[in-house]
C-alpha cells in the first residue's frame, strides 16, 4: 500500500473547503457530509479506513458536481465514489493517511443559572 496524506483543505472553483474528522457523523449514521455554506467536508473518524476513503471521494464528488453543474443524483455520486475507491485502493494500492486532518471538538455550552438567584 502507498499512503497519501489527506489535505487539510481542497479547492474547487473559487471555493476552498476545510477537511475535518467529525465524531458527530457517527451519531447521524453518515460516513461523511459536505457543508456547502460552511465550506467544510466532515468525515466520520470511527469508520474503517476503506469507508473513510469512499466517504472522502463521495464528498469530493459532491463538490465537483456543484462546481461544474453536472447535475449528478445521489445514486450516481455514490456509484462514482465507489468506483474511484476501488480504483485507488484495490488497483493502485493507495491508502489515505488522515494524520494531518484535524478532529472537530464538540463544544457543549453549560446552561445554568447565571443570575445568581
Amino acid at each position: 500500500m502507498v499512503k497519501i496524506k489527506v489535505p487539510k483543505d481542497v479547492s474547487y472553483g473559487c471555493f476552498t473547503y476545510k477537511v475535518y474528522l467529525d465524531p458527530t457523523q457517527d451519531e447521524s449514521g453518515f460516513g461523511g457530509s459536505t457543508l456547502f455554506d460552511k465550506e467544510e467536508i466532515r468525515i466520520n473518524p470511527t469508520i474503517p479506513n476503506s469507508r473513510k476513503l469512499t466517504a472522502f471521494i463521495h464528498e469530493n464528488t459532491h463538490l465537483i458536481n456543484k462546481a461544474h453543474n453536472l447535475d449528478l443524483s445521489e445514486h450516481e455520486t455514490e456509484l462514482l465514489a465507489n468506483g474511484f475507491a476501488e480504483l485507488l485502493a484495490r488497483n493502485l494500492g493507495i491508502e489515505l493517511d488522515w494524520s494531518d486532518v484535524p478532529t472537530l471538538k464538540l463544544v457543549v455550552e453549560e446552561k445554568g443559572d447565571k443570575g445568581g438567584n
